[in-house]
């Protein structure tokens, strides 16, 4: 039997993969293809490019380290963990993992057997990082809420830059994964360079080697559409268009302003699916070298699903997708 925790997730993910949202005309800059819902799972729509062919071998189980509940900030909320190696020069690729939970629940710890293994026969360091949460039964005004989980994601990843040398992690070679609200976390800290700016200093967006968001439907937390996902975002959001916007990814994107890979998986309605692809294309355009952003809709998973499929052996659908975007980002 799952743990009361673990159902509870599969709830709220399910809520949050069951509503749809609307993007915004504004934003509509460039044609969406249509995407055929029968298709298991969509092939990456470029080719990847040539990999380096510098080896990288798994970390073993003697060379393995964990560190857990590693503080970033004042709150016990504010902590991490890291998996990874006892050769402290190793500089391997860092890869930082966060949680979904609709903003107000969920860990670090959930659903890593496989990612964890995963990872490390990838020969990456794994972080996994928890943040404040929008607890519904604390009152407004001393419930975290926007911009507090964003900060903290932040501020986790300026802890991995100054620390993870430490650990066997290469500090230059960072990428961000999460799921559901954690996917839209990472898209935010990916494409919001204040946040990102406040915890590492003059270190631009461009800086990430690149940011695999899984599933999340909110790109756009001013258009929502159902009820579920808006008492999840007035809970972590409020009701401030403003507030709304800033912490809207969608709307962060500049072409302007260089913005790391993406590789953006997503399931469920067509509304959710047109969100997703629209978010995909404007973080592309924002990429000027163009270095294999991907996008890629999959029927054969639920939300919580594909979380669960991620690393697993064997897995065929996001496992080997992810594996080539992030060895093409870090280059082993």
């Amino acid at each position: 039997m799952r743990h009361p925790l673990a159902i509870a997730l599969t709830l709220a993910g399910l809520m949050l993969a069951g509503c749809a949202q609307n993007v915004p005309s504004a934003v509509l800059r460039t044609a969406t293809a249509p995407v055929e819902a029968s298709v298991a799972a969509a092939q990456p729509e470029r080719s990847l490019m040539a990999m380096s062919s510098q080896a990288l071998s798994p970390i073993s189980e003697r060379q393995a380290t964990v560190v857990r509940n590693v503080r970033y900030g004042r709150s016990a909320e504010q902590a991490l963990d890291v998996y990874g190696t006892s050769e402290r020069r190793a500089s391997r690729p860092v890869v930082v993992w966060v949680h979904g939970g609709g903003w107000k629940m969920g860990d670090k710890g959930n659903d890593l057997e496989a990612k964890r293994a995963y990872f490390k026969s990838l020969g990456y360091v794994f972080v996994s990082t928890n943040y404040r949460l929008a607890d519904p039964n604390v009152p407004v005004g001393r419930r975290a809420m926007h911009p507090d989980q964003i900060r903290d994601v932040c501020a986790a990843i300026g802890w991995v830059k100054q620390n993870i040398a430490a650990h066997g992690g290469d500090p230059q070679a960072i990428a961000l994964m999460g799921h559901s609200a954690g996917a839209h976390l990472v898209s935010l800290a990916g494409t919001h360079a204040k946040y990102l700016a406040e915890a590492v200093g003059r270190v631009g967006l461009g800086s990430l080697r690149g940011v695999v968001s899984v599933d999340t439907s909110n790109y756009d937390l001013i258009n929502t559409n159902g009820p579920w996902i808006e008492e999840l975002v007035l809970n972590a959001f409020g009701k401030d268009r403003a507030v709304r916007r800033d912490a809207s990814p969608l709307y962060q994107v500049d072409s302007g302003r260089q913005t790391p890979p993406f590789l953006v998986f997503v399931q469920g309605s067509a509304e959710r699916i047109r969100e997703a692809r629209q978010f995909h294309d404007l973080t592309r355009q924002a990429d000027p070298l163009q270095r294999g952003d991907q996008f890629q809709h999959v029927t054969a998973y639920n939300h919580m699903e594909i979380n669960e499929a991620i690393g697993r052996p064997g897995e065929r659908l996001v496992t080997p997708a992810i594996t080539a975007f992030l060895k093409q980002m870090f280059g082993r």
